[in-house]
């Protein structure tokens, strides 16, 4: 231990492989979309997958069991999650932007010239928000209470004496609500992906098409990000991990995650399935009195 605070450890190439998988997936997936092979990206992603485990076990090892994760190194990595979720929230922020920017300027087309294709464009139906959008919403909702419930659970098994009778039973009831969080996220892709099956439309029709799916595309991303984040937390709890005197902000991590995930759905609920409804239904009630 440095006398600075912070743990001294060795060379470690994981963070030079992950960084080199991320660039060959972003070429490689590049080229794919212009008609390359798929076969190099799909080895930069399990390559990246096989890093990052390799990575992360070794930060879990060395917090939970060679306790090298002093009070500054919990601080950095309180200070450096709460960055990356403001970056995640600009991220979303852009093309909500794009969102907005092209189907406002699509409208003042539409009021200027008589017949102009308006927002959706001609030819794509409106969505019925309150069917699959509105069941997703459910149940990510859903999942949310269960991951906090799961979270305070973990808090508890973290605080007891390790093999107590509470400790046990904080565990076991921390995996049955991690376990129901994982299936209802599961159930959200499940839905999510069976919704992109049958759209009548695709990512290059108009700047709709690009806008929409960039939006839920991303955010379905992020879903299956923090469903493995849900494992891993789920694998640590079957390893005996979290027990008392070790860190388990890794926990509260991956609930914050899932909320956010949480919270961008419903802004995508909002305005992008329900927002041109109302506009379309508001542009009847004028025309009904006009």
């Amino acid at each position: 231990m440095g006398r600075t605070g912070y743990p001294l450890i060795g060379l470690n190439l994981w963070p030079l492989v992950v960084s080199f998988s991320l660039g060959g997936m972003a070429i490689s997936g590049v080229n794919f979309m212009y008609g390359g092979c798929f076969t190099l990206f799909w080895f930069f992603f399990r390559l990246l997958i096989i890093s990052v485990a390799c990575w992360w076990s070794e930060v879990a090892f060395e917090g939970t069991f060679e306790g090298r994760h002093t009070m500054l190194v919990r601080k950095s990595y309180r200070l450096g999650y709460k960055m990356f979720l403001v970056s995640e929230f600009f991220f979303f922020a852009s093309f909500f932007w794009a969102w907005f920017n092209c189907g406002t300027g699509e409208l003042q087309v539409r009021n200027t010239l008589k017949g102009a294709p308006g927002w959706p464009p001609r030819g794509i139906p409106l969505f019925a928000w309150h069917l699959e959008p509105g069941f997703n919403l459910a149940l990510l909702l859903r999942s949310g209470v269960r991951v906090t419930c799961a979270h305070k659970r973990i808090v508890v098994f973290n605080v007891c004496w390790y093999g107590t009778v509470e400790a046990n039973e904080s565990r076991l009831w921390a995996i049955i609500y991690l376990v129901i969080t994982i299936l209802l996220g599961l159930a959200f892709v499940v839905i999510q992906f069976e919704e992109y099956r049958v759209l009548p439309f695709n990512v290059n029709d108009s700047s709709y098409g690009s806008c929409f799916f960039m939006l839920t595309g991303f955010h379905g991303l992020h879903v299956i990000l923090g469903l493995i984040m849900l494992c891993i937390t789920l694998w640590r709890l079957f390893s005996y991990h979290f027990f008392k005197g070790t860190d388990a902000f890794f926990v509260k991590a991956v609930v914050w995650y899932w909320h956010f995930v949480d919270a961008i759905w419903i802004l995508v609920l909002r305005f992008v399935y329900a927002w041109p409804n109302y506009l379309y239904k508001f542009r009847e009630f004028i025309q009904f009195f006009l």
